[in-house]
């Protein structure tokens, strides 16, 4: 009794002395009140963070205050004030705002520090909308500074961050390359963490490519990393990844294993919100499952949680879950109120686009309802505030919505009238997917209004593109289109050969999909096999007659399995004779196809000459490249031991080398434009143009300076310094050497370049300015950015060789990697003892042995001259 007694004391004396204990947020709003300057603009910036976790709104409100009194102060903390909103901003999805505030904080940077950090942030947040081409320009400008400063790590990130946005733009070999390329970097440095993060984006990939033997093969490297490492939150993680693996093959009762692994590992460390998003995972796959009661439960228990924590961001996107669950169900009035719930909290925490995307799920309902009056409604609320910030694809979205409820209404002018406006979105922000998919729209309703020359065109734009893309289904449905409207329009020849395009890729999704299954199926045999050989083990410890016929009971299920797939494969050869049955058909009308076959050719001869102007063209620029380009016998009459690797990637060039004499000077550069093809070839084009007027007109003959004026005139031509988003931050890396004969002396100047000189069989380099020509404008005028000259004698059998990167970032080798700066180096030294062209053939041999039948990935140029 008296022990019990003591007991209740203490725990109620602790109680007392633990409630009068200050929170975090307590501290922080009394050092706010205290102190002043920058400490206090730091106390505001962990308040704004740890305010965002309860309520969002809140903690915005906090940082628009750091920011507000920060704006006076010295140092770098009006950055970090200005970084700090842009990573709220960006919690909320409100990506517009996220680069807006990341890029301020950018040009208000006083140091180095953290700029690679706000770079892949930007980064980040142009993937999430969908401009990928920006998203790679600055993960890449933040790989250039880890990789000058030697950060690896940075480097590491930024390179996976590289792999994210080609996963998200279903670029999946290259996402691969980017990620191994960054998982190399990471176990060569013990980055261990970093490591099992890269195993786990690797998985993920090949998961994507139905590789599921090796999905798996990495998940389980990851697995192994992070029991050992003993991180609790990671290995969750990690399991969640395993749980939605095996959801995407099919194995629902193995992901319900290891999404339960990961909801103890978090009910243990508890953690509200890593359980409230677990509970959701589970809930997914019940609603998967088709079991909508099972989901709803499970999406009720993260809901309560996520109203425990007070996030007010996760609580909408719960109310959004169960919306779309019962609008799933047909319960139209419960997925009603559960998306208004969500649309009233988003509408509180002012997310513009999140709002709109709630407004048009509640029109896609009303229009289900067959209620045109409330969807339109709902519909035009959501394009206004999709244009309000500028976002183009959610525009084109409802446009398209709209067209279709006009459709099901039979306005087909109001149909069309929006088909049209979201055809014309999606042509401009070049989304090809969608373009196709509307076109198709709008083929139907031209068809059934007999505008049968508008159809055909609608429908063929979409087969051409769907074609192009690999989009299947579209190219299926514009060929059936079109071959009824051929059939309707007396051309039975027309019609019967996009009637056989029809089939044919009928027979391919079909095909396809076996495929898949089979795929599935099999490794879902092969999975069983495993744990097959698991139980074996096992009987043989334990030795017992129930284990000896689970076994049994497990073989007989795998014969199941394995009659299950015979009896598909049975199912497959039957379609197959079908599709033979319809061939013998089609032969019958061997007269029709033959002159369908005729008319077709003559349309792939048109397609052909078409082609074949284009490359003409680009081939006439090549040669207006290349006559722009020294020739050979200028540079030999001033440097008779001399070679220049020139291998566009493509017909032309984003490299291009640069050869005036002036006085006593001799100038020569090699230089590497942004990008290569056409677009690099514009570039090129700039910088000769540049070079020509700074040194020939100018006569301007410091290195250094000459530098400058090029990086000046790049900007200018394209208007870099304008401040708007829209500007191009494209540029190009020189090296330029001015080597004068008669005083015995080498000026050079080096922009992200490297120059390697090899002088009595030692090599030795000199290092380049970090900046690039063009570009960064407000990083360069802030840090008083300039380039330097280096000067340095002439000696007897002196060798200088200039490179752009084509050459040391090519793919190639046993183990697939780059070749890299010391290889490239060790063949430099090995072919010292050859003259100048033996050195040409053996560099182009080297590099051609690396990159073996992999494709050339850049532009490639290297001069070697002999002083």
């Amino acid at each position: 009794m008296i022990k019990k007694f003591l007991t209740i004391l203490f725990i109620f004396l602790s109680t007392l002395g633990f409630s009068s204990k200050p929170t975090a947020i307590d501290s922080l709003k009394s050092i706010i009140k205290k102190e002043s300057g920058n400490k206090k603009v730091e106390a505001m910036i962990q308040l704004s963070q740890l305010m965002y976790e309860k309520n969002p709104s809140n903690g915005i409100s906090i940082g628009f205050e750091a920011v507000s009194v920060s704006k006076t102060l010295a140092g770098d903390i009006y950055s970090k004030a200005l970084e700090n909103l842009g990573l709220l901003y960006q919690k909320t999805s409100n990506y517009e705002s996220t680069i807006d505030y990341y890029k301020k904080a950018l040009e208000n940077k006083k140091n180095d520090e953290g700029i690679t950090k706000i770079l892949d942030n930007i980064g980040v947040s142009y993937g999430e909308i969908g401009k990928f081409d920006s998203a790679l320009f600055y993960h890449n400008q933040s790989l250039k500074i880890c990789e000058t400063t030697g950060d690896k790590k940075g480097a590491a990130l930024a390179i996976n961050y590289m792999g994210n946005v080609n996963m998200r733009s279903g670029n999946f070999e290259t996402a691969l390359s980017f990620y191994h390329k960054s998982l190399k970097i990471r176990e060569d440095n013990n980055l261990t963490e970093d490591v099992a993060s890269s195993l786990e984006n690797i998985g993920d990939v090949y998961k994507k490519m139905n590789q599921y033997d090796k999905a798996l093969e990495y998940l389980n490297r990851a697995l192994l990393l992070r029991n050992k490492n003993g991180d609790k939150s990671k290995l969750a993680y990690c399991y969640n990844s395993f749980g939605n693996f095996y959801m995407q093959v099919k194995l629902f009762e193995r992901s319900l294993e290891y999404y339960t692994k990961s909801l103890d590992l978090r009910t243990e460390l508890g953690d509200k919100k890593d359980i409230a998003a677990t509970y959701n995972n589970i809930g997914t796959l019940h609603r998967e499952l088709q079991n909508f009661d099972k989901a709803l439960d499970y999406f009720h228990k993260a809901l309560e949680l996520r109203k425990q924590t007070g996030n007010k961001e996760a609580i909408a996107a719960s109310f959004n879950s169960i919306g779309s669950l019962y609008w799933l169900k047909k319960d139209y009035k419960n997925a009603i109120d559960n998306y208004k719930f969500a649309l009233s909290i988003r509408q509180e925490l002012d997310e513009k686009i999140q709002i709109s995307a709630t407004l048009k799920n509640l029109g896609i309902i009303y229009k289900d309802m067959n209620d045109f009056p409330k969807a339109i409604d709902y519909y035009q609320q959501a394009i206004e505030i999709a244009i309000n910030v500028n976002d183009l694809i959610g525009v084109a979205s409802i446009q398209n919505l709209k067209g279709n409820l006009y459709k099901k209404s039979k306005d087909f002018a109001k149909a069309i009238e929006f088909y049209t406006n979201a055809h014309t979105i999606y042509k401009q922000i070049n989304q090809r997917k969608e373009m196709a998919l509307v076109a198709n729209n709008l083929g139907e309703i031209y068809s059934q209004e007999k505008q049968t020359a508008k159809a055909i065109a609608a429908y063929n734009e979409c087969y051409s593109i769907a074609t192009e893309i690999h989009e299947k289904d579209a190219a299926k449905t514009a060929a059936l289109g079109l071959s009824n409207l051929y059939k309707s329009t007396g051309n039975c020849a027309k019609g019967l050969e996009y009637f056989t395009i029809y089939v044919a890729l009928k027979d391919s999704i079909q095909n396809d999909m076996n495929r898949k299954r089979i795929a599935e199926m099999e490794f879902e045999t092969e999975i069983k096999l495993k744990d097959n050989e698991l139980v074996k083990q096992e009987y043989k410890l334990k030795g017992t007659e129930a284990e000896l016929s689970r076994q049994r009971a497990f073989i007989f299920g795998t014969i199941i399995v394995i009659i299950l797939i015979a009896l598909f494969t049975m199912l497959v050869l039957v379609q197959f004779s079908q599709k033979q049955k319809a061939y013998v058909l089609l032969a019958e009308k061997s007269t029709q196809l033959e002159d369908a076959n005729n008319l077709l050719g003559d349309k792939n001869k048109e397609l052909a000459i078409k082609n074949d102007q284009i490359t003409d063209s680009i081939t006439y620029a090549k040669q207006i490249q290349e006559a722009i380009l020294p020739p050979d016998e200028l540079i030999s009459a001033h440097f008779p031991h001399h070679f220049v690797m020139y291998r566009p990637k493509e017909i032309v060039s984003g490299d291009f080398y640069w050869f005036t004499v002036q006085e006593q000077y001799i100038f020569i550069a090699a230089v590497d434009c942004t990008g290569h093809g056409v677009p690099g070839a514009f570039m090129s084009m700039i910088g000769n143009t540049l070079l020509n007027e700074i040194v020939n007109i100018q006569k301007t003959f410091d290195t250094a300076e000459i530098l400058e004026k090029l990086d000046n005139g790049v900007m200018n031509a394209l208007k870099q310094k304008s401040g708007s988003d829209k500007r191009q931050e494209d540029g190009m890396d020189i090296t330029l050497c001015r080597i004068d004969k008669n005083a015995g002396m080498v000026q050079v100047a080096l922009s992200n370049h490297r120059l390697v000189i090899i002088k009595n069989g030692e090599l030795s380099y000199l290092e380049g300015d970090s900046f690039s020509i063009g570009g960064m404008y407000k990083i360069k005028q802030r840090k008083q950015a300039s380039f330097t000259s280096h000067t340095f004698a002439i000696e007897k059998g002196m060798k200088l060789y200039m490179h752009s990167d084509g050459i040391i970032d090519q793919f190639g080798g046993d183990k697939r990697e780059r070749f890299k700066t010391p290889n490239f180096h060790k063949l430099l030294l090995k072919t010292q003892q050859n003259d100048m062209h033996e050195q040409f053939l053996a560099i182009n041999q080297g590099f051609d042995n690396w990159k073996g039948t992999n494709k050339q990935l850049d532009d490639v140029l290297v001069i070697g001259i002999e002083l």
